[in-house]
């Protein structure tokens, strides 16, 4: 029962403004120390206007028995001075900017944590970051996921700046879902936070799956050379990007002797297998390489 003593069962609560108690009037038992009233904005000229306007505004609660926007009482038993209930709105409003402060620093720890994972350039946290906060200034991450949000702006930021960042590892880093995070990206650039960038072409996504392979620099060389023919043909513009630099660097690796199983192509890339044999048979047969694969 709210307002009720939890000792005695009393309900004469009262306030004690020089200790910043909650207490009981009967037994002196302290309910609780350094109140803050955050309670609602409106304001109350009598009992009846009060009693009308608290009906309407459901009273929220920080974990405690008492409810916060309930009348609070000095030791006395008279109700707080329009001055006090001023200063304790203006605690309120600081703790409600410490909370987004709050909020804002544990969003750029994600971004910290997912920039460092990936390897990513520190101008892409510093873009992120500022993504993030004009989102917040918009009121765009409100109940919902920051770390969802973190995510996106990464990954805008990596497009708007030409660095490759691909949704699966990302997906991984952030441990949101995939639809969520493209959903938090399609936000961004319909608030025109984020702008609209070309696709990416497949020899930005070279260095990437070449790392993963642990494959040489002549490798990626050639992989690249493979790509320029690929693109006089105009042929593979429709095609995945990330498929296409697979299966070039696949190629490459066959030629150069250094060979990896098509899985694991296909895994670097985050791609399917079958997809990777496709982009294969594409190249091959657009460059006349006779490679047995």
């Amino acid at each position: 029962m709210m307002g009720v003593c939890p000792k005695c069962g009393s309900n004469r609560i009262i306030y004690d403004d020089k200790a910043g108690e909650l207490k009981c009037a009967d037994c002196g038992y302290v309910i609780e120390d350094n109140v803050i009233d955050s309670g609602p904005e409106w304001r109350a000229y009598d009992t009846s206007q009060y009693r009308m306007r608290a009906r309407a505004d459901p009273s929220s609660s920080l974990g405690t028995s008492i409810p916060i926007s309930s009348i609070i009482k000095d030791k006395s038993g008279k109700t707080l001075s329009a001055e006090k209930k001023k200063r304790f709105r203006r605690i309120a409003r600081t703790h409600r900017y410490l909370e987004n402060y709050r909020s804002l620093t544990q969003a750029e720890i994600e971004i910290e944590r997912i920039v460092s994972g990936l390897r990513l350039p520190s101008i892409v946290k510093a873009d992120a970051l500022e993504y993030y906060k004009k989102a917040r200034e918009l009121n765009l991450i409100k109940g919902k996921s920051y770390a969802g949000f973190a995510s996106a702006c990464i990954l805008a930021a990596c497009k708007a700046r030409g660095y490759v960042c691909d949704v699966g590892d990302l997906v991984r880093y952030s441990r949101v879902k995939d639809r969520d995070l493209k959903k938090y990206y399609r936000t961004l650039i319909e608030y025109k936070i984020a702008g609209v960038v070309k696709p990416s072409k497949p020899f930005q996504y070279i260095p990437s799956i070449a790392s993963k392979l642990n494959l040489p620099m002549e490798v990626q060389r050639l992989a690249i050379q493979i790509l320029h023919k690929t693109d006089e043909t105009k042929k593979f513009q429709s095609k995945t990007p990330k498929g296409v630099a697979a299966a070039s660097l696949y190629i490459a690796a066959i030629i150069l002797d250094n060979k990896r199983k098509q899985s694991d192509v296909a895994k670097a890339a985050n791609i399917a297998t079958p997809t990777l044999r496709k982009n294969l048979k594409n190249i091959l047969r657009s460059l006349t390489i006779e490679v047995f694969v």
